[in-house]
């Protein structure tokens, strides 16, 4: 069974220290991490990355331009 958790991991930086999560599912026995890839791999295995390649570009610009946003605006 699929599972996710999120695990508070401490962040040090030259001015500050703070917390991020740290995204991960445990899919097949296996645990993979990162949010990003973890939303292209459900895409692809339950087809809703496309038709085609062009599709899976349009979909792999569209995640990649919101996460810039977020990271824009997470600062």
């Amino acid at each position: 069974m699929d599972q996710c958790a999120e695990v508070p991991v401490p962040v040090q930086s030259a001015t500050s220290t703070s917390k991020l999560s740290l995204s991960f599912t445990e899919i097949d026995g296996e645990k993979i991490s990162q949010s990003i890839p973890i939303a292209r791999y459900l895409a692809r295995r339950f087809n809703l990355i496309g038709k085609d390649d062009l599709d899976a570009y349009r979909c792999d610009a569209l995640v990649d331009a919101m996460q810039d946003l977020r990271e824009a605006y997470s600062h």
